[in-house]
């Protein structure tokens, strides 16, 4: 169960990443906005590969620390979205970025509880 909750909430926030290349998100990010649009968006993409790496390696490893950590980012994901919603370079407020930005939040939740209550295991 819990390799399928972090399949969800991977399936999810990648998907939101997809979505905030459409979006511009670095514009948002601290650092990355201090770049002109193609530096931005060629650094935003560059950190990705690693990122990804690391939480399909984290996750193979199978810590529950792992899978509560993820999740529980990914719940307070939606708070930094939030945060920035009035932002005048927010533009997440289309129905497929919030079911992502929410989808990941929500299945994060799953994933978090489901590794805190089981600390073990699969």
């Amino acid at each position: 169960m819990r390799q399928f909750l972090f399949a969800l909430t991977f399936a999810f926030i990648m998907g939101h990443e997809l979505d905030a290349m459409t979006q511009s998100e670095w514009r948002l990010l601290p650092v990355l906005n201090l770049f002109d649009d193609e530096t931005g968006r060629a650094s935003f993409v560059a950190i990705h590969v690693p990122l990804i790496v690391m939480l399909l390696w984290l996750n193979a490893r199978g810590g529950w620390i792992f899978h509560a950590i993820f999740g529980g980012f990914c719940a307070v994901h939606v708070g930094l979205h939030w945060v920035f919603h009035e932002h005048q370079l927010y533009t997440f407020t289309n129905t497929l970025s919030e079911i992502l930005i929410w989808g990941a939040g929500i299945s994060g939740s799953f994933l978090a509880a489901h590794a805190i209550r089981t600390r073990s295991g699969a």
